[in-house]
């Protein structure tokens, strides 16, 4: 066996190994939220669609591995399509990978960005009732002050 296969092999081990890491991590991720009782719906639904979407891309991060050391039974020097072809589904499968982590960015980026803004809009909600309350409390107060203050011959 030569070197290449070598590297090949420790290629695959590697992509596989960090593969099966990562699906072990998120599974277990996804059962800790999945045991949570107070999440809302739609933050529910957001973390199910990015343990789907982690869940695919550490799968075919494995399968990329596994193909690049199958990728020597068809050497390139053969000068047959069949490398061409085969290599090129490889490539794509790296491209998903890459499409899908940078839409699980994306996702994450935007639930987020409006969670934050809900979060801003109560913030100011509450800010605008403590502020009125505090202008009543004290309009009541200089109100009983002013009568406090009448009751006093002049």
């Amino acid at each position: 066996m030569d070197a290449d296969f070598w590297i090949s092999l420790a290629i695959c081990l590697v992509l596989v190994g960090a593969a099966l890491w990562l699906i072990r991590v998120h599974w277990q991720h996804w059962q800790e939220v999945d045991a949570q009782p107070g999440l809302s719906d739609r933050d529910r639904n957001h973390l199910r669609r990015r343990h789907r979407r982690r869940f695919q891309t550490s799968t075919m991060l494995g399968l990329v591995g596994v193909a690049i050391l199958l990728g020597r039974l068809f050497p390139p020097e053969d000068g047959h399509l069949i490398p061409l072809l085969y290599w090129l589904g490889v490539a794509l499968l790296v491209c998903w990978v890459a499409l899908l982590a940078l839409a699980d960015m994306l996702s994450t980026r935007l639930h987020y960005s409006s969670r934050q803004h809900q979060d801003d809009l109560e913030r100011l909600k509450l800010q605008a009732q403590l502020r009125r309350a505090t202008r009543e409390e004290q309009a009541r107060q200089g109100t009983s002050g002013k009568t406090g203050s009448s009751d006093q011959p002049e």
